[in-house]
């Protein structure tokens, strides 16, 4: 009797240590990480494709050093942030829109490991979702939340969260709610855009050089 209990424990305890150790063997990827950014602000982030992404539209109303960025809707030449229509509680929830002038200069406006995206990784992103007639709906926030009319093929099954945050150009603000703009990395051929009437990653010749636009960062490799 004490022989076969010691057996019928022995097989017991190695099985376990057989499961236990199959399911280790295979274990689920870990989330990313959240960031933070120079003023404190906290970013989602994700993962698609070869890159991983800040998740949420930036916020920060300063450089990676500490240096002030401009707080301005019209200044062309210093470089300069905004909310949407002035309003902070909408920069809240969108991000804060920014002039061509932040993304040149050197002292940087993403969080410190992270950098403006190229026109390569964007082309990336978009390989990840089925391409860029395709990659759009993935990318954007699903239902009308904050997107007005059709938000045609929105699913974001990306975790992305594209939210439609407008622009402005030098104190006209235009298009909340129905498209979002994204600058690339400086002397990259094209910025980004979702629109609530297709499914497209639509790429815009940079003719957007005189508007605030949102920025999304990609984590350095």
């Amino acid at each position: 009797m004490k022989i076969f209990t010691l057996r019928y424990l022995l097989v017991f305890t190695v099985s376990i240590a057989v499961l236990y150790g199959c399911k280790n063997d295979n274990p689920k990827p870990a989330a990313p990480l959240p960031v933070r950014d120079i003023d404190g602000n906290t970013y989602k982030t994700v993962t698609i494709g070869n890159n991983t992404w800040l998740a949420e539209n930036l916020k920060v109303t300063h450089y990676r050093n500490g240096d002030a960025i401009l707080a301005s809707s019209t200044n062309l030449d210093t470089g300069a942030y905004c909310n949407y229509n002035n309003d902070p509680a909408i920069g809240d929830i969108y991000g804060r829109l920014y002039n061509n002038a932040v993304i040149h200069d050197s002292r940087n406006v993403c969080p410190a490991g992270w950098h403006l995206p190229t026109d390569v990784e964007w082309h990336d992103l978009a390989a990840a979702l089925g391409g860029d007639n395709a990659a759009g709906g993935p990318l954007k926030e699903a239902g009308n939340a904050h997107w007005l009319g059709s938000n045609v093929g929105a699913t974001d099954s990306s975790g992305f969260n594209g939210l439609p945050a407008g622009n402005d150009g030098s104190g006209t603000f235009v298009d909340i709610g129905r498209a979002t703009y994204f600058w690339s990395n400086p002397g990259e051929p094209y910025t980004r855009a979702l629109d609530t009437n297709n499914a497209e990653l639509l790429g815009t010749s940079n003719t957007y050089h005189n508007q605030f636009l949102s920025i999304r960062c990609v984590k350095d490799k």
